[in-house]
């Protein structure tokens, strides 16, 4: 994979309300990130358990420093 096709499959889900359904009310950090690997290839996207993983702690640690 390259970080660009995950970065393109994210852009893609937040234009696709259908797509963020989908991933909606997944609590599990586990599920969450097989749930994103399978629907992404499902589309053609092609990524890493670990790059998933990588965008959630970066959106995590952004998150944290514009409100902490």
């Amino acid at each position: 994979m390259d970080k660009e096709d995950f970065e393109s499959f994210r852009q893609r889900v937040l234009l696709d309300a259908s797509l963020q359904r989908k991933l909606k009310g997944i609590t599990g950090r586990g599920e969450f990130i097989d749930a994103t690997m399978r629907l992404g290839a499902e589309l053609g996207y092609h990524f890493t358990w670990e790059e998933v993983e990588s965008a959630m702690r970066e959106s995590r640690r952004v998150w944290m420093e514009k409100w902490i």
